[in-house]
Order: C-alpha cells, then sequence, then structure tokens
C-alpha cells in the first residue's frame, strides 16, 4: 500500500504550524466554502429522537433525492434498485472493485490518475495496467484503439475520472461514446467517476455517462458511476456518496457489503436531502465560486516563469510541471524552509499520482480550493518561492 501523495507531508506541515507559519493548503480537494447558514438549525429541528442505523443502502428519502438530482440531469434511476449508499466515493469505489475483481484481475486507468484508485485496486487484489496521458495535451483522453491495445484476458474494467483528478482534463462526449463501444464489445465494466461532473469551465458539459449511455442506445448494464456530494455541496466530512449502476447482479454484491458494514453515515444522508429539496441552486453557486477561482489561478500560473501548467478545463485541480529536479523535494523544502511573512504553501507531489515509476518527478497537483484572495496570495507566493529555490 503507497502513502497518499496528498496526505504523506502532513507532519512537515504540522512542524511549521506550530512554529506559527501560516500554511496555505494547496493540496487537498478541501473546498472552504461554507454550508448555507440556515442549513444547521433547520436540520437541528428535523433531527429524529435517535439517530439509529438507516438503511445499508442508504435512508430511503436521501436514495429519493438522489435519484430527483439525477432527475434534473436528465437521468431516470429507481431509487430502490439503483442506488446504494456509501461513506463518499471512497468506500464506494472500494465495494465496486471488491464486486467486479478477482484476484490478478486488471483495471485500465489513465495516468496521472486519483492516487486513491492505486490504494483501492491493491485492497482489492487487483493489479492497474496505466494508460498514459501527457500535459503538452492537456491529458487528453487516449483514444479507444490505445485502450484495447492494453486489454487482456484478465482485464475486467476501464476506470476513468471526468472530470479528471488530478489534472482537470475534461473529456469529450465522442472520448466516451467510443470508450462505451469499446466496453460492450470486450464484455468489460466502465466505471466511471463523476465526483466532479458538474466542474466545467469552458469547454462542452459531457453531462453524465448514463446520459450518453441512454442516448447512444448502448447498453448500461455494464456502466457503473461513483458518484459523491463532497464537493459539489461542499460535504467532505459528511461522507456521503453513492454507486449508481443497473445491473442488479452487482447492485445485489454491493448490497452484501453495504450490509456488512450495517450502514452509510446518517447526518451527511440528512443534510444533503435537505439541500437537495430546499435549496437546489446551492450547486450552482459552488459551481459558479469555483469557475472564478479556476480562471484566477490559470492566470496567474501561465505567468509564473519556468512553470509549465496542464490546461484544466474542469474539476478544481490541474498538474503542474515545476523547474526543479524532484517536485517532492521542493514541496517539503516549502514546508521546511520556505518563509515570507510568515506565509507559506502546501502542495502534491506528482508521482504519487502515477502508477509508473519515474514518472511526474517534475510535477505537482494544485488545488484551486481557497478563496480568490488566499488562492492568489499562495500562488504569488509558489512563484516567489520557485525563485529562491532555483
Amino acid at each position: 500500500m503507497p502513502f497518499s501523495p496528498i496526505r504523506k507531508l502532513v507532519p512537515f506541515a504540522e512542524r511549521a504550524e506550530q512554529q506559527g507559519i501560516k500554511i496555505y493548503k494547496l493540496n487537498i480537494g478541501q473546498p472552504d466554502i461554507p454550508l448555507p447558514q440556515n442549513v444547521f438549525s433547520t436540520i437541528k429541528k428535523e433531527l429524529p429522537s435517535l439517530l439509529a442505523y438507516s438503511h445499508s443502502a442508504g435512508d430511503l428519502q436521501f436514495r429519493k433525492a438522489v435519484a430527483e438530482y439525477y432527475g434534473s440531469l436528465g437521468v431516470e434511476i429507481d431509487p430502490e434498485r439503483h442506488i446504494i449508499t456509501t461513506a463518499g466515493a471512497s468506500e464506494a469505489l472500494i465495494f465496486t472493485l471488491m464486486a467486479i475483481l478477482d484476484p490478478g484481475d486488471e483495471v485500465i486507468i489513465p495516468e496521472p490518475m486519483y492516487a486513491n484508485y492505486i490504494s483501492f485496486v491493491t485492497m482489492c487484489g487487483g493489479t492497474i495496467i496505466p494508460i498514459p496521458t501527457s500535459i503538452d495535451t492537456g491529458f487528453e483522453l487516449p483514444s479507444a484503439e490505445h485502450f484495447a491495445q492494453r486489454i487482456t484476458s484478465r482485464t475486467k474494467a476501464i476506470l476513468i475520472c471526468n472530470p479528471n483528478n488530478p489534472t482537470g482534463a475534461v473529456y469529450t462526449r465522442k472520448q466516451l461514446e467510443d470508450l462505451l463501444a469499446l466496453v460492450k464489445g470486450a464484455n468489460l465494466w466502465l466505471v466511471v467517476d463523476e465526483v466532479y461532473r458538474e466542474f466545467v469551465f469552458g469547454s462542452e458539459h459531457t453531462g453524465s455517462i448514463i446520459q450518453i449511455a441512454d442516448e447512444t442506445g448502448l447498453p448500461k448494464d455494464k456502466v457503473v458511476v461513483i458518484d459523491s456530494f463532497s464537493k459539489r455541496m461542499s460535504l467532505c466530512g459528511t461522507r456521503t456518496g453513492m454507486v449508481i449502476t443497473y445491473n442488479q447482479d452487482l447492485h445485489e454484491s454491493l448490497l452484501k457489503m453495504a450490509q456488512a458494514r450495517l450502514s452509510p453515515p446518517l447526518l451527511g444522508q440528512l443534510i444533503a436531502t435537505w439541500i437537495i429539496k430546499n435549496y437546489p441552486e446551492w450547486i450552482g453557486e459552488v459551481v459558479s465560486e469555483f469557475e472564478k477561482r479556476h480562471r484566477l489561478a490559470t492566470q496567474i500560473l501561465n505567468e509564473i516563469e519556468g512553470l509549465k501548467p496542464g490546461n484544466p478545463k474542469g474539476a478544481f485541480y490541474t498538474m503542474a510541471e515545476l523547474p526543479v529536479d524532484n517536485a517532492e523535494d521542493f514541496c517539503k523544502w516549502l514546508l521546511t524552509d520556505f518563509r515570507k511573512n510568515k506565509k507559506t504553501i502546501m502542495l502534491a507531489p506528482g508521482n504519487g499520482f502515477y502508477h509508473s515509476q519515474g514518472l511526474g518527478l517534475k510535477q505537482v497537483r494544485i488545488a484551486f480550493v481557497l478563496n480568490q484572495t488566499d488562492l492568489k496570495d499562495a500562488l504569488l507566493l509558489l512563484a516567489d518561492a520557485l525563485k529562491q529555490y532555483k
């Protein structure tokens, strides 16, 4: 099991904070947008007298609210047959991979990839077959032909994240249609992590893979959507995620796992249900704020001498290549040595987002998760740090 590149430098950050240093944390996808003020006061009035176990598949009112949310996207799902609620998208992915993989089975994943995919596949006894993407093309999704070349007798699934964490790439409808046709012909699972679905800036919004399957007439029975309200509702700490599947065999397998861990967190489901029903515009407000941050960050990063940004079009991340020999050493140095007005920044070393050894050594992932004032200050600090480090 690898350590998380997102969290492995935390001890250095903790020591800096103990010394009174303010750290701008651009290493982790934790939005700083507070929930609507009346959420907690209203929820408090509506809380049951006992916070009991919810249904293993998730509180039914929550699943109905999820179905309502998907309905607003033009996707029809049955709250009782198509949804398994999980403790965040992480548990959703672990359950899905446990269900579809036997030990030694292979999953094809574009790299760089969300670092925890490596951990999840490892936990489930699987093998990752990486397919490279390049910063020079904005980490564009490889063609279906490139995926097909990596299919073996042990391949069970293709896993993609769209919009992509960590690169910010957004995949086109044509690319997704080609992947759907490929998995149909090869009898594979297509697992799509859509946690950042609404976060698309300045490019065609492809919507959900379920919509595309519906509209093209391609079968949905081997398509799995991984989702979460952590980002679009700013609910990271509630651990409120889900698996959406039309495949009843898979749904049944997932339910067995859900029953074994008893139930997903109830409070997060109550909060998300309330927001969907009483404040549906909240998602749009969150996305609008991140669009402003995306525009600001992209402008500043493009002006930093020697830095090569990855041209992100969605989510709230970019992979950037730095003019250094080893980005992880630079990230440590930021926390241990670099100071300006008692401030520094924290980034995630890029090599941890690659499965292939030796790649991403000069890259970092930058998360645009701070308010615009702090984000600008942090990125200008990065420019100063690079000059000093050089």
